[in-house]
């Protein structure tokens, strides 16, 4: 620090974030102020099946620290575009990351009503930290299947196997007369 008072500018030496004009020493040295981003792993996507609630596949958000970041990161959902129907659940594993989570990330999947649109939805994941926002975007697609009934039996007019012996139940009344 000079003897004006002036504080250093980035690349300068000092020993506390006061000295420096962008309130951050790292390692003895000003740097750019601290910051961080947000990454995602990929898109996700859901199959609503007749009636029933749809859960996506589950994808992780990690935090990327900038020159000594090192805060609580909160993550939200920032928006959906379109809108997903009212009982939709955004899931975070762990909604608050230290720092010693930032690699690790935290999980993110959301379940749907069954009365979501088949279609393409944008969600906007935002992490927060003191006065820092950041976002990352992502994909959910969304697919309607009606329900497959699966038939759970051999119909009698397949044709059997060698080792296989068909056995045909037929209730008591057609055997003896009733």
């Amino acid at each position: 620090v000079s003897d004006n008072d002036e504080r250093n500018e980035v690349g300068q030496i000092c020993s506390s974030a006061s000295q420096c004009v962008t309130d951050n020493c790292v390692s003895g040295i000003c740097a750019n102020p601290s910051d961080f981003s947000l990454t995602n792993s990929g898109n996700i996507s859901a199959t609503v099946i007749g009636a029933s609630p749809a859960t996506s596949n589950q994808i992780t958000i990690r935090v990327t620290p900038f020159n000594g970041f090192n805060s609580t990161v909160n993550l939200s959902v920032l928006s959906v575009s379109p809108p997903l129907p009212s009982g939709t659940q955004h899931i975070f594993s762990s909604a608050t990351l230290t720092s010693s989570q930032y690699s690790t990330g935290s999980g993110y999947h959301v379940i749907l009503p069954a009365s979501t649109a088949t279609g393409t939805y944008a969600i906007t994941i935002q992490g927060t930290s003191g006065g820092l926002t950041r976002t990352t975007a992502l994909t959910l697609n969304v697919n309607i299947t009606s329900p497959e009934f699966k038939e759970v039996f051999r119909p009698l007019f397949n044709p059997w196997t060698q080792n296989e012996i068909p056995i045909l139940y037929l209730p008591a009344s057609l055997l003896l007369g009733f």
